[in-house]
């Protein structure tokens, strides 16, 4: 029986704590020669864009995909998690919060890896559906004090802000510039769909760690190239496909700035076969473009825990097809 579920089953089984566990677990597993990333796939057709991404978690018998079709009416995604020993369908996960929650979840692990243990005040760029999860990962990795959040637009930037007052455990302040909100934030996150950088990188304070999570095509840019130079570790989730949907990075390769041979994989820092942050005063970046084995990873906890407290709908898909 393959167990069906639905945006509010998700919601009510994957804290965000559980999620940076899972993710870092994913990452970890990777850097050790037993999970697996295939470089996502869109197909443009007349009036969309199909997205589609794989992983494998070998140790969870865990494989699938998330799929995402983008249109003038907007965007559906949904995962589908199958079992790798008996090839058996396991779940079908309605994914547009899941893919929130664990992009957030990967900026949390890059954030424990590579941000000062004494971080305390975060500046978010960004104020739309992915931005709250962002800072809910920095919350449960850091004890975060205070968040800046801006935006270009000050009526978005003063909603989300108020939005969120009260209900998260730090003071959330919209601020009214963006040196305003790189002034002494220990972490930076941009969220957005911009197409071009967002603040001067120049003006980075030492130690800053960002976390870019916004870009994942080559049109989308957030951050500069003096943000990448000055950066002593730029990880990665996927160098394959830094390579091919990093507008943030791409440039700096172009400009001579920046090296694909530094692109460091989150995997290799979490499980100890690179070096993460080294000194207090350096810059560090992770340059987040949602990778398979982050979907994989958490769809599994979902669909494990929704059959232990009898959520979701069974159906029956038959037996396998020789």
């Amino acid at each position: 029986m393959v167990l069906l579920l639905k945006e509010e089953d998700v919601r009510a089984l994957l804290p965000m704590d559980r999620a940076v566990e899972l993710v870092e677990r994913a990452f970890r597993l990777e850097g050790e020669g037993a999970a697996f990333n295939a470089t996502r796939t869109r197909l443009r057709y007349p009036h969309g864009l199909l997205n589609y991404m794989a992983g494998a978690v070998e140790p969870d018998r865990a494989v699938g995909l998330k799929a995402y079709d983008v249109s003038r009416h907007g965007a559906r995604f949904v995962a589908l998690l199958f079992d790798s020993e008996s090839g058996s369908l396991a779940g079908i996960v309605e994914a547009d919060w899941l893919g929130r929650i664990r992009t957030g979840a990967a900026s949390g692990v890059a954030t424990r890896f590579l941000a000062r243990a004494d971080a305390r005040v975060a500046g978010v760029f960004g104020s739309g559906s992915q931005a709250q999860t962002q800072i809910e990962a920095l919350l449960a990795v850091r004890p975060i004090e205070l968040v800046k959040i801006y935006t270009r637009n000050p009526n978005h930037r003063t909603a989300f802000a108020e939005s969120l007052n009260g209900r998260l455990n730090c003071e959330v302040r919209a601020v009214q510039s963006a040196e305003e909100a790189l002034k002494g934030s220990d972490i930076i996150t941009t969220i957005t769909t911009a197409a071009e950088p967002l603040f001067n990188g120049r003006m980075l304070e030492p130690g800053t760690h960002v976390n870019a999570a916004g870009s994942n095509r080559p049109t989308s840019r957030e951050i500069d190239v003096a943000t990448v130079a000055r950066s002593a570790v730029v990880a990665v989730d996927s160098p394959g496909q830094a390579k091919i949907e990093s507008g943030d990075l791409i440039p700096a390769v172009e400009l001579g700035q920046f090296d694909w041979n530094r692109a460091t994989p989150l995997s290799d820092i979490v499980s100890g076969n690179a070096p993460g942050r080294t000194d207090a005063k350096q810059i560090t970046l992770f340059e987040s473009l949602g990778v398979g084995i982050e979907d994989v990873a958490v769809a599994t906890w979902v669909v494990a825990q929704a059959r232990k407290q009898g959520r979701g709908l069974e159906v029956d898909f038959g037996a396998a097809r020789d």
